[in-house]
């Protein structure tokens, strides 16, 4: 048969208390007098004992009363399952009746302290481990922010763009969707070209290790493409500036710095259609490098 599981509940208060003296006190506080003072000082839910002894498992307060000497009463009071507390009551120049009322008051108090409830400690709230919130982030939703250096090379107007990206993401378990601001400016054959692009994305998360997780997915892109042509090739004709879209795969590596902080790389190779200005289309091969915050929902570390 299994024993019984101990209990963590606090027993009941107290409601019996025996007090004994030793033979000095005695003599000096008179018992008879310190123990009807005594009981006059007592909690009403709690009642002197006449004994001075008794059952060893019983619910009660145990007081022992000393006169260690002449000038001090020293006393004694525990209740069960705490410690002793312990009080010495300067008696010294007191008639003894006097002493005996002081000593009285301080057995009171003592009793009360005793059997008052025992004061829980507040728990303050436990912070997420790394593992913990690997684990939210891998089945809750979370909101991040990144900001990138990117760079891409245009092979069919030979030249390249570079620059900044800000971009917003929502994350779920499988997939995530991501809106991104992009301004780039690079010089090609035909001139210098300014590109603004609004992106979208999406890609889902692979987890390696606590804070490293790689990303695959694609995105693509509505821009305005400026270009600043040169003399001669102006004198061909042609549009300044237009719009034109894009539509890449994007494959990325995320590192941890910090709790809510991770470095990103992401290589995007795709296409761009240049219809204006240039009248062309052509590869796109570009790369960002992105320093981000992620906010995972408070509600995600909560246990199913």
């Amino acid at each position: 048969m299994a024993p019984a599981p101990l209990s963590t509940e606090e027993p009941p208060a107290p409601a019996l208390v025996r007090i004994a003296l030793s033979k000095a006190a005695a003599a000096f506080l008179t018992e008879g007098r310190v123990r009807r003072l005594i009981d006059l000082e007592l909690p009403r839910s709690v009642k002197l004992a006449v004994e001075i002894a008794g059952p060893l498992d019983e619910n009660g307060v145990r007081v022992f009363i000393d006169l260690p000497e002449p000038t001090y009463v020293t006393i004694q009071v525990q209740a069960p399952s705490r410690k002793v507390d312990t009080r010495r009551v300067n008696v010294s120049g007191l008639a003894w009746d006097v002493a005996a009322r002081v000593t009285a008051i301080a057995v009171g108090e003592s009793v009360r302290a005793q059997i008052a409830p025992l004061r829980k400690r507040p728990t303050k709230p436990r912070e997420p481990t790394a593992a913990e919130r690997d684990a939210a982030a891998r089945r809750a939703t979370s909101f991040g922010i990144e900001g990138s250096a990117v760079g891409a090379f245009l092979p069919a107007i030979s030249g390249g763009v570079g620059g900044a990206r800000l971009s917003v993401a929502f994350h779920h378990p499988w997939l995530s969707e991501e809106l991104s601001l992009s301004a780039l400016g690079g010089d090609s054959h035909l001139g210098r070209v300014r590109y603004v692009e609004l992106g979208i994305g999406a890609s889902h998360r692979v987890w390696l290790a606590s804070g490293v997780r790689m990303r695959f997915g694609a995105i693509a892109g509505l821009a305005n493409l400026g270009v600043a042509r040169s003399a001669a090739i102006s004198a061909a004709g042609g549009p300044e500036s237009g719009f034109t879209a894009r539509a890449a795969a994007k494959v990325g590596l995320d590192a941890r710095l910090a709790p809510q902080t991770w470095l990103s790389l992401d290589l995007e190779p795709g296409a761009i259609l240049l219809d204006a200005p240039t009248g062309s289309r052509g590869a796109w091969l570009g790369a960002a490098l992105g320093l981000g915050f992620e906010e995972i929902l408070p509600s995600a570390y909560q246990k199913d």
